[in-house]
């Protein structure tokens, strides 16, 4: 009998530990702020579709980035303090590592992003965490949030308490203003996908003049 419960115990135990993603960071400060290569099962690589590796324009991901806005009611109900999804020292963080990133992945890989932003209201603290999935399907670039402007509660200064922090973090509803170019999943309010083909540096700059090689793609 106890050769029974041993031999079930094992098998438990290698089904739990046969697979585990490989992960491989790009840059990373040690902190809340990274972008990182995950290995997914291929069930989910299936179901997605990724087509990489892939090249994106730095310039073009720049503004895709910057064109992802909240809906004006978290402004209405101060439940947030600007429309703008990434910061400037987000996108100036996150951009470079991404198009690194996205050259390097395999069809088995997503790309993870992480970037607490730290914006004190006068002397109280009030840091929030954006957290996405990234994969490219063809022309389209989908960025699934994990955590949207989740308030990280708190000393995020102290060393080692960083996974309880984003665990505890709770974040909005994802709820953008949709711009050009963008689209909801349809089965999925919390990812939006990014049309690679268009020209969000045009549309962020406001500039006529601007048409050339400004895409993500």
């Amino acid at each position: 009998m106890k050769r029974i419960v041993f031999a079930l115990l094992a098998v438990c135990v290698f089904s739990t530990t046969a697979w585990a993603a490989k992960t491989t960071y790009i840059v990373n400060n040690r902190r809340f702020n990274y972008v990182k290569l995950k290995e997914v099962k291929g069930s989910v690589a299936e179901t997605r579709g990724m087509t990489h590796p892939v090249t994106l324009n730095e310039k073009g991901l720049r503004a895709a980035l910057e064109s992802i806005k909240l809906s004006r009611t978290y402004i209405i109900k101060k439940e947030a303090d600007t429309q703008e999804v990434f910061s400037e020292y987000a996108i100036e963080f996150l951009v470079p590592a991404m198009v690194q990133a996205f050259k390097q992945a395999t069809p088995m890989e997503e790309v993870v992003i992480s970037y607490l932003n730290k914006n004190p209201i006068f002397i109280l603290r009030n840091d929030r965490i954006n957290i996405a999935v990234c994969w490219v399907q063809g022309n389209m670039l989908h960025v699934k949030f994990k955590k949207l402007f989740a308030k990280v509660t708190g000393d995020v200064d102290k060393r080692g308490n960083e996974r309880k922090a984003v665990a505890r973090a709770r974040g909005l509803r994802v709820n953008l203003d949709l711009q050009p170019g963008q689209m909801l999943a349809v089965n999925d309010t919390d990812e939006v996908i990014l049309d690679l083909n268009y020209n969000y540096v045009k549309q962020v700059e406001k500039k006529e003049e601007v048409r050339e090689g400004v895409t993500m793609s």
